[in-house]
Order: C-alpha cells, then structure tokens, then sequence
C-alpha cells in the first residue's frame, strides 16, 4: 500500500508531519493549509528522485513530499 508524507522547512524549521496521505494532493493542500504562511505560493518544482519532489515557494519557505511503501 503507497501512501505519502510531508515535511516543511519554514522560518528555518524543519516541520516534519506526522500524518499519511492518500494522494500527492492532500499532503500538499494539508501542508499549505496548516503549516506555511497564507501567502505562500510555490515558485519551483524540484523532483529529487524516487517519487520525492521538493516543492521550493517564496520566502525561502520549502516543503517535501515523498511516496511511501507500508
């Protein structure tokens, strides 16, 4: 069963989730609507490979999400 994590980087903190996602949408609806600021906006998509994918927003804010196998 796949399923995906989050982890945020934000005011120089790493916020690592500690919640599963069904979808790539919901870890990243979840993160932009509890964790980063409201203005956030997402500048650039990095894939690090291996179904990782850096999502790099302005600010200097940051987030990851990465697939998962149980």
């Amino acid at each position: 069963m796949k399923y995906y994590t989050a982890e945020a980087i934000t005011n120089s903190k790493t916020i690592k989730v500690n919640k599963r996602f069904a979808t790539r949408d919901e870890a990243i609806n979840y993160v932009f609507n509890k964790i980063l600021p409201f203005n956030a906006q997402v500048e650039e998509e990095i894939s690090k490979g291996n179904h990782r994918v850096e999502y790099r927003c302005n600010n200097y804010n940051r987030f990851i999400v990465s697939r998962q196998f149980a």
